[in-house]
């Protein structure tokens, strides 16, 4: 959840994003992340992983794609089934820093 919220608080009133709080959010993801316990299971694994990588699309920053394909190569080392909606959420990554020979 907190991640998600992270990832919203960048949006600006109507369109766009409020600079000075992206530049933040990678920094605070990557503290969380380091601090929670490990997934325990399949849904949660999904969750804190989609959510990751939604914010790292968000990020706009290199650092956020590089800490994006840790986390998938992460994943991919990880007994838990990945659902549908988490593959969708790393092309995603991709696509907004033009990744295009990765997607």
């Amino acid at each position: 959840i907190f991640l998600t919220a992270l990832r919203r608080s960048i949006s600006a009133d109507r369109f766009g994003v409020v600079s000075e709080r992206q530049s933040r959010i990678l920094s605070l993801a990557q503290e969380l992340w380091t601090e929670v316990p490990p997934p325990r299971d399949s849904d949660s694994f999904n969750a804190c992983l989609g959510s990751a990588l939604c914010l790292c699309a968000a990020a706009a920053d290199d650092t956020a794609l590089q800490w994006a394909e840790e986390l998938w190569a992460w994943a991919g080392r990880q007994s838990f089934k990945m659902d549908v909606k988490t593959p969708v959420d790393y092309l995603t990554v991709l696509e907004s820093y033009k990744q295009y020979n990765k997607v």
